[in-house]
C-alpha cells in the first residue's frame, strides 16, 4: 500500500487496522511507523508466511509490487474483499493468480492498455482462465455511469472485486490539474 493511497482510502472507508508486507522488512516497518504517526491507525508488519491469513483477514488488499510471481492467491481472498493491483506494469509481472482473476468482478483503469501491458491479464487470458470480456468496467464506463461498480454486482456484500491499474499519462495530467487548481 502506498502512503498516498492509504490516506485516500482512509477518507472514504473506516479503516481500523492496516497490515503491511514488503520483501524488505525494514521498508515495511518504516511504512507502519508512518501510518501510525500520520493516520493514527493500528498497523503492523507481516511476514511472507503470514500472507495467506492476512489476505483472508483483510477487507481491502492493496498491492504495489514489482513481483513476477503472484502474491495474492484467489484461495486466500474471502467474500466481499476488494483487491487493488497497482504494480505489475509489464507482461512478465503478476500480483494475482488466475484463481483470483476468475472469481472476481474485474475492473481496469484502461482496459485496452491492461490487456497488452500487464501479466495480471496477459497470463490468465493466455492460460484460458479468463477472456478479455472478464474485465467488466474501466474508468470510462464507471465515470460515465455505464457500470455502477459494486452497486451493480449480484451480491455486493459477498462478491470479490479487483481493480487493476496500469497507469496512463491522462491520469498524471488529471492529477496535475487537480493539484494546480488547489493552489
Amino acid at each position: 500500500m502506498s502512503d498516498h493511497n492509504g490516506a485516500e482510502m482512509h477518507e472514504v472507508r473506516d479503516i481500523e487496522e492496516i497490515k503491511v508486507f514488503d520483501i524488505y522488512e525494514a521498508s515495511a516497518a518504516r511504512l507502519v511507523d508512518q501510518i501510525q504517526t500520520d493516520m493514527k491507525i493500528k498497523a503492523s508488519v507481516v511476514s511472507k508466511e503470514e500472507l495467506p491469513n492476512t489476505v483472508a483477514w483483510a477487507d481491502i488488499v492493496s498491492c504495489a509490487t514489482l513481483s513476477e510471481e503472484p502474491l495474492v492467491l484467489g484461495e486466500w481472498v474471502t467474500p466481499g474483499t476488494h483487491v487493488d493491483l497497482i504494480g505489475s506494469f509489464t507482461p512478465n509481472m503478476r500480483e494475482a493468480d488466475d484463481s483470483l482473476m476468475q472469481k472476481a468482478q474485474v475492473f481496469a483503469d484502461f482496459k485496452e492498455a491492461a490487456l497488452t501491458e500487464t501479466g495480471d491479464f496477459i497470463a490468465p487470458i493466455k492460460s484460458g482462465a479468463i477472456t478479455a470480456d472478464h474485465i467488466i468496467g474501466d474508468f470510462f464506463t464507471l465515470s460515465r455511469g455505464v457500470h455502477a461498480g459494486r452497486q451493480q454486482f449480484n451480491d455486493p456484500e459477498n462478491d470479490i472485486s479487483v481493480f487493476k491499474a496500469v497507469g496512463s499519462s491522462i491520469e498524471d495530467l488529471a492529477t496535475a490539474m487537480l493539484w494546480f487548481d488547489s493552489i
